[in-house]
């Protein structure tokens, strides 16, 4: 959503929750405290954030780093009040970075008022780097029972798709709870074969850049019982040839287009 809202926002989720979204994407970093927190990066971007003096932080700076920093001194920053300024039309307000907790709250709580958001799914990438482990995260198994366990206590493990970029990261979820649905994200050209070789089990869904995909991957993918549903598309014409190949559903930053776009098409999609 955040061609209109800011990103990983509760009012981004809300509002998207309310244009028809049925699956809401987003991402996950580790808090200092080990809570799983809503947040592109595991630390403050230069792009959008602003220090609690209000200054924006410098580029290439990340020692505003979430992992590190307590609750306290995370919620005296923000990210939204800026804008951004690869996606002109979101609107600067301003916003905090909220724990997953807080989000599957506020979305349970809204669907005592409209049902919609007692259906909507989410997509959570773990943001987990081998390379990062101690640094800007725990290790893969910490960090896959730390988003395990704040799913499970909000009863939204049958809502809930775990992906990531890292097989090591979704080999724990996989360890961990092998009934779950995953998926895997993939962001270089290959076949099929070869980005499931990269995993030790089927995942659920396999989520390549929209790029990379054609009518015979997409047939290969539904042949080994995968759903496909690329990334991040914001392009309508580009939308229509991906549901065109036989797509599940797709990942786009601008749901309002992409909404429409299946309406015309006639599709019903993730």
């Amino acid at each position: 959503m955040r061609a209109h809202w800011p990103e990983n926002s509760l009012i981004g989720m809300e509002e998207a929750v309310a244009a028809g979204v049925t699956t809401l994407e987003l991402d996950v970093v580790i808090r200092s405290d080990g809570a799983p927190l809503l947040s592109h990066e595991p630390w403050l971007s230069h792009e959008i954030c602003t220090t609690p003096d209000g200054a924006p932080v410098p580029e290439g700076d990340r020692s505003w780093n979430l992992f590190t920093m307590s609750p306290e001194a995370i919620a005296k920053c923000d990210c939204g009040v800026r804008g951004h300024a690869r996606f002109p039309s979101q609107r600067p307000v301003p916003s905090f970075k909220p724990t997953l907790a807080e989000l599957f709250s506020r979305i349970q709580a809204r669907a005592s008022d409209d049902p919609r958001f007692g259906r909507v799914r989410f997509n959570i990438e773990l943001k987990y780097r081998p390379e990062g482990e101690g640094t800007y995260h725990p290790e893969a198994g910490p960090f896959a029972e730390a988003v395990i366990d704040v799913v499970e206590a909000h009863g939204m493990a049958a809502r809930v798709t775990l992906q990531s970029f890292s097989a090591p990261a979704l080999e724990a979820v996989h360890d961990a709870r092998p009934d779950w649905s995953t998926a895997w994200l993939v962001e270089h050209d290959a076949s099929v074969s070869a980005w499931l070789d990269a995993l030790s089990f089927t995942p659920s869904i396999l989520s390549p850049e929209h790029v990379f995909l054609s009518p015979e991957a997409v047939a290969e993918a539904h042949a080994r019982g995968l759903q496909v549903i690329p990334w991040t598309v914001n392009d309508a014409s580009r939308m229509r040839e991906l549901l065109a190949m036989g797509v599940d559903g797709l990942i786009t930053d601008d749901p309002t287009l992409g909404g429409s776009v299946i309406r015309d098409v006639g599709r019903t999609v993730k």
